[in-house]
């Protein structure tokens, strides 16, 4: 778990970590082979006291432009452990809680979620999806890739704005429908793992 560090920041809450494996047949089933094929990480933020929390998204995978080398859970941890060291766990850029600025390791591909921001007149949360979500769901979700800066964060108004199209968006336009794009680094896998992992937010 990922908490805080001082008031008034925007706060980031527990975190779960997901992994899909890869897997061999062997002539009769599919064997795992230890090796992760993407590491996920789910959280929510708070970007003041009064407003709902939002649901956040970090995942990371091997690199396909270096030829997708060998990660092993605990060097896709450590990526995502960078993610949150850049991003600041308070929300803030730069480290986490002082420390120094850090990359993300390399052979390594980093998403990012956008952050929506705040709608006064609304009363709710608002990011601009391209026309690829016509309903309001806590499921729709973009991913944008970034190598080492800084990624979006609560209350950027660029990462609404943006007219970056997203490395990943799914989003809702009918009851159980969602639209899923994604383009290069990610994969079709990569994007279903990513979708079915939203299914309980």
């Amino acid at each position: 778990p990922r908490h805080c560090a001082r008031a008034g920041a925007p706060a980031e809450h527990e975190q779960r970590l997901f992994f899909a494996y890869k897997a061999a047949y062997n002539g009769r089933e599919l064997i795992p082979t230890g090796e992760p094929i993407i590491a996920i990480s789910h959280g929510t933020v708070v970007a003041a006291a009064e407003l709902p929390q939002v649901n956040t998204m970090r995942a990371c995978f091997p690199n396909p432009a270096e030829g997708a080398p060998l990660c092993t859970r605990a060097y896709l941890i450590q990526a995502l452990d960078a993610i949150y060291a850049i991003a600041g766990a308070d929300g803030e850029r730069g480290g986490a809680h002082g420390a120094p600025r850090e990359r993300v390791p390399g052979g390594v591909c980093a998403l990012n979620s956008r952050v929506p921001v705040w709608n006064a007149r609304t009363e709710s949360y608002v990011l601009n999806f391209h026309g690829r979500a016509t309903l309001a769901s806590s499921k729709n979700v973009q991913l944008v890739h970034w190598e080492g800066g800084s990624p979006p964060h609560v209350g950027e108004t660029d990462s609404t704005n943006s007219k970056e199209l997203p490395t990943l968006l799914y989003g809702k336009v009918d009851r159980d429908t969602y639209n899923l794009d994604y383009k290069f680094p990610l994969s079709a896998y990569h994007a279903f793992v990513i979708a079915i992992s939203v299914t309980d937010w």
